[in-house]
């Protein structure tokens, strides 16, 4: 029997209809994997070896809670798993960055890689290949961000490093009074580092998500933002739709995905507006329900499929 293990939230937390893990779950467990949560909290070395606070999952979507398909909590070395699923959400804060650290002790086959995790920041990941990514200018300093606006349009988005689903995501122009009170809340008085890049009203015809699998694409939505906002996250209200993949989508998809597989990171998602990546999702790539709901496929299978590759490789060597 496969035993998989995953990181995620507290199963309280989730929001069932619209959360990807809780689909690898269901999936797993319909093909009798064994499957076992743990979250940062329950995390911990002991003697050199890393290990968690376990609950057995046995949940099947859509017809169960899923608070009421744990087991009783036990306590285990991570290498009890087959391989570790890290599918926590962001913040990336100092909480996940030690994570990471726990997780380079691990006996037993990590996905997506630690290192990859603290190496692949999703905001300045896509700066690797410049010629997909909007000009961008990274400081916390708010007079050199000021300055900055005056030297390009005037329309920037600013984006917070290390949140998610759009939190702390602002449209400024760059001569507007409140410019600065904006610059000073996003860098919470210049202590944290934000990303600036032009405004790309492209936004407003959507905004593409493609999951990847080991580089492969598996699906694919665009994102419509709601009225009166340019964030096209689902968490937000966007609408998602059918779409299909440019001959520019699959140019940045093979520019990418060979950096991708090099720092270990197989399971990802990125998002595209126009004709320029956004942004690479490593951490907790998202939207497989959402696909779903379009396609009428079950486009977590891919996931487990590959899972299920990986430790059939690992047993192998």
């Amino acid at each position: 029997m496969i035993t998989i293990g995953l990181i995620i939230d507290p199963l309280s937390t989730l929001q069932v209809e619209m959360d990807t893990s809780l689909l690898v779950v269901a999936e797993c467990n319909q093909r009798q994997h064994q499957v076992l949560i743990t979250t940062l909290d329950e995390l911990y070395i002991e003697e050199n070896q890393a290990g968690a606070i376990w609950q057995k999952l046995n949940y099947q979507y859509p017809t169960d809670n899923v608070l009421e398909t744990t087991e009783e909590k036990f306590k285990a070395p991570l290498n009890v798993c087959d391989v570790i699923f890290m599918r926590k959400d962001p913040p990336f804060d100092t909480a996940y960055l030690s994570s990471t650290y726990i997780l380079d002790y691990a006996k037993t086959d990590v996905v997506n890689s630690p290192a990859g995790l603290r190496n692949a920041n999703e905001k300045l990941f896509s700066l690797r290949f410049p010629e997909l990514t909007p000009v961008s200018f990274i400081s916390r300093n708010i007079k050199e961000i000021r300055e900055r606006l005056q030297q390009g349009p005037e329309k920037w988005v600013i984006k917070p490093l290390n949140q998610r689903s759009g939190e702390g995501i602002f449209q400024i122009d760059k001569n507007n009074f409140n410019t600065k009170e904006i610059l000073k809340w996003s860098t919470h008085n210049e202590n944290e580092f934000v990303i600036v890049q032009p405004f790309l009203p492209e936004v407003y015809k959507g905004d593409k998500r493609v999951f990847l699998v080991d580089g492969t694409p598996i699906g694919w939505m665009n994102r419509l933002p709601p009225q009166n906002d340019f964030r096209a996250n689902i968490h937000l209200g966007a609408t998602p739709e059918k779409c299909e993949l440019t001959d520019r989508d699959i140019h940045i998809i093979k520019t990418i995905s060979p950096e991708l597989s090099k720092m270990d990171l197989p399971i990802t998602c990125i998002d595209i507006i126009g004709d320029y990546l956004s942004e690479v999702n490593v951490t907790s790539p998202s939207g497989i329900p959402e696909i779903n709901q379009i396609t009428g496929q079950k486009h977590e299978e891919h996931i487990v499929d590959y899972l299920e590759r990986r430790i059939h490789q690992q047993q192998d060597n």
